[in-house]
């Protein structure tokens, strides 16, 4: 003769047989069957009311459900409510719309609370105070997750690794969205796509009409 011993079974078991029910009745009646629910109305019906805010401010088609999103966005984009936050280091005139950039601002220019990215390639000592400029040193000195923009002009093949140099490329080579920058001396129709082209220029025939070699502010006729 066999004698079983049955032990009561734990509120975690029970709670599971009660899930497994519950799932078998969903199945086998269609009515008992809870919708899908649609992840993202779902937070702003459950947290927020259901509300979708818009900005309402005109050309701008911006909209979220947190409100101190859109106040943030508002602050941001369209300067309405702004508060700003000063730099309290002496003699220093920054101030910014939101908290992390003045602490981005305070750990750059003076060194305070400052969290170094150090890079992770073995033998390289590099850090930086900014995780995009570690990001840049590692993609410009060791290859890692490098992302390369093309020059969109049929048969140019230039490609770089800054937007910026792209745009510098189609601007000096193929003369798209060009940015001039002129002579300001009197007489002198001279210009240049970039500044420093300008600035050796001035330097080059106009040296005494310049006080600094190194400006383009003309010297005043005495």
């Amino acid at each position: 003769m066999i004698l079983l011993f049955l032990t009561p079974p734990t509120p975690r078991q029970r709670k599971k047989s009660e899930k497994a029910e519950a799932s078998l009745d969903e199945d086998t009646n269609p009515k008992l069957r809870r919708p899908a629910r649609n992840w993202i109305k779902g937070v702003v019906r459950n947290k927020w009311g259901g509300i979708i805010r818009t900005c309402g401010i005109d050309g701008c088609d911006y909209k979220i459900g947190n409100p101190n999103h859109m106040k943030s966005h508002k602050a941001a984009k369209h300067g309405v409510d702004v508060r700003w936050y000063t730099c309290d280091q002496p003699g220093c005139t920054y101030r910014a719309k939101q908290a992390s950039n003045l602490k981005g601002h305070k750990a750059t220019k003076h060194g305070i609370n400052v969290v170094f990215f150090k890079c992770t390639v073995p033998g390289c000592t590099y850090q930086a105070k900014e995780a995009g400029t570690l990001k840049r040193h590692k993609a410009d000195k060791h290859g890692i997750n490098v992302t390369l923009f093309y020059c969109t002009m049929e048969g140019c093949d230039f490609q770089a690794k800054r937007a910026l140099v792209v745009k510098q490329h189609m601007s000096n080579i193929h003369d798209i969205d060009v940015v001039w920058h002129y002579c300001n001396l009197d007489g002198c129709g001279f210009r240049a796509k970039e500044s420093r082209s300008l600035g050796r220029h001035q330097r080059t025939l106009h040296k005494k009409h310049f006080l600094n070699p190194n400006t383009t502010a003309p010297v005043k006729e005495k």
